[in-house]
């Protein structure tokens, strides 16, 4: 998406049906390459642990592994709407956003962690890049209106 970046903004404001097409091209291509990756972790996070840092490590954190992972799907689709709110100059837009975000994700994150310690930190987590990527996903949308 980094790469995304000046092409859509040399678009955006010339020709804004071209950047759609290219906004949803690249939503796919994400998408498509995103799920397998994370449907991966999640499918064999025990086995992955496992491997790498020991049984005893691998049956006590493949939950947190497993949601960490949806939250990188959506924190990696996230950055579509992101990259193409800063290329039409919505800086504040996001700024806004993500502080928006930072009101209700810390009450959560520490209500989390006291009901579920690092499992509800992980889901907290998970919710706020969730959160994130509906917000600039929504705000992306008015662009195209």
């Amino acid at each position: 998406t980094g790469a995304l970046f000046p092409r859509m903004t040399a678009l955006i404001n010339k020709d804004k049906a071209e950047a759609k097409k290219i906004y949803n091209q690249c939503l796919l291509i994400l998408t498509i390459s995103m799920v397998p990756i994370c449907l991966s972790l999640i499918v064999f996070s025990e086995l992955i642990l496992n491997l790498w840092m020991g049984e005893e490590f691998s049956k006590s954190s493949w939950m947190v592994f497993s949601i960490l992972a949806i939250g990188i799907f959506l924190n990696s689709i996230a950055y579509l709407p992101f990259v193409t709110l800063q290329a039409e100059g919505g800086a504040k837009k996001t700024a806004l956003i993500h502080l928006s975000e930072l009101i209700f994700y810390i009450p959560l994150f520490v209500i989390f962690i006291n009901f579920w310690g690092i499992v509800g930190a992980a889901l907290a987590w998970m919710l706020r890049v969730g959160v994130d990527c509906l917000l600039l996903m929504l705000a992306t949308r008015k662009i195209w209106i």
